[in-house]
């Protein structure tokens, strides 16, 4: 369960964008199907209409997709439906709603056990603390999705929060701890020898 905005996104969206030219004629298929393979392909429509700038149509079908992980007790499923929910509402400004959506995504990979899952969705819910102007909750949540990260082996995802994290240390006018955070994502991205190293380096460098 990966957020939109990190990476390439869901594996899951990813031929679903190839078709994003024929969409109207893939949505009454859509809602024609059973429940499960219904749920899951109205996650896909909201997963391409997200890829191609549609951000209130992404949210549309998020939004039914939920309906139906609910209705089946697909508890993975409404995992990945609110996430996804919560970053669209996250873009279209709606911050409350988006929160929401994050503690309900948050509470469902703990019963799941889906340490990853839990890492990404803490992530992302920092992220949208940090833009609702919940710095202290912002600053504890990255924390958190470090150590999850830690735990799950995903050595890519906590040099991501240890970036972000420093970012947001950043901004609030502590650059020696930004600096360290900073430090520590740029060791990791180098292990990995992923591109990111190059601009972390950039901003230690100010």
């Amino acid at each position: 369960m990966t957020g939109h905005d990190r990476g390439p996104g869901p594996p899951e969206c990813q031929p679903w964008l190839r078709i994003s030219p024929w969409l109207p004629l893939v949505m009454p298929t859509a809602h024609s199907l059973a429940a499960p393979g219904k749920g899951a392909c109205l996650n896909n429509l909201g997963c391409t209409y997200w890829k191609t700038g549609q951000r209130a149509d992404a949210a549309r079908y998020y939004e039914q997709a939920l309906v139906i992980a609910r209705h089946t007790g697909n508890r993975h499923g409404e995992a990945i439906a609110l996430s996804n929910l919560a970053e669209a509402y996250h873009h279209l400004g709606r911050l409350g709603a988006a929160l929401d959506c994050y503690a309900r995504s948050l509470d469902i990979v703990r019963e799941t056990s889906d340490l990853r899952g839990e890492g990404q969705t803490l992530h992302q819910f920092a992220a949208a603390q940090q833009a609702a102007g919940q710095h202290p909750q912002a600053e504890e949540t990255y924390r958190q999705a470090q150590a999850v990260f830690r735990r799950a082996g995903d050595q890519h995802g906590e040099a991501e929060a240890l970036r972000d994290a420093g970012d947001l240390l950043h901004h609030l006018g502590r650059p020696s701890a930004a600096h360290a955070s900073w430090q520590q994502a740029l060791a990791a991205f180098e292990e990995l020898s992923d591109p990111q190293a190059d601009e972390l380096r950039a901003r230690l460098r100010t």
